[in-house]
């Protein structure tokens, strides 16, 4: 897979999971992509093909959301981006209070199913049941894996697109 198509595909499936624009996807795909530790915005608006706008609203949401961060480098007139150590874990901890938000509706909804169809109270409960669970769990998932990762053993191997050994991706 090229580049670009990666960094397009990655702005469609943040936009699509977690609600975060394309366009801030698509700086986090550039950036993990990137042969050097930090990009300026310039860069990125070349790269991106868009405007100075839309790459500083994305950058905004990103910094504001802990996943990226803008730093002066010395020598440098311009300031550069750069993924923050753990971005994903954060990403990934951010999309859990979603789970509990569904928990907590359902929890304020049981009392509308006294009445209702025996679907509906079924459909509540599995609401409130995975929900609650995912928002349990998930953390816990998360931090299971620091601690392996952190202990050598929590690597994922990933397949390149030529079909050789794994690569091992951590934080």
């Amino acid at each position: 897979m090229e580049r670009e198509q990666f960094v397009e595909n990655l702005g469609l499936l943040v936009e699509e999971l977690t609600g975060f624009t394309r366009m801030s996807g698509r700086i986090m795909g550039w950036l993990m992509t990137s042969d050097t530790p930090g990009v300026t915005m310039p860069d990125l608006t070349e790269a991106l093909h868009t405007s100075k706008s839309a790459i500083s609203t994305a950058t905004r949401q990103l910094i504001q959301a802990g996943l990226i961060e803008r730093r002066s480098v010395p020598g440098q007139r311009r300031d550069v981006y750069r993924l923050r150590p753990g971005a994903w874990r954060r990403l990934l901890l951010l999309e859990t209070q979603k789970y509990s938000r569904f928990y907590d509706l359902a929890a304020q909804g049981f009392d509308l199913t006294e009445e209702a169809s025996e679907e509906g109270r079924k459909a509540m409960q599995e609401m409130a049941g995975l929900s609650g669970h995912l928002a349990e769990e998930t953390p816990r998932l998360i931090e299971q894996w620091q601690g392996a990762a952190a202990r050598g053993g929590g690597k994922r191997g990933v397949r390149t697109s030529k079909g050789s050994s794994p690569r091992a991706w951590e934080l």
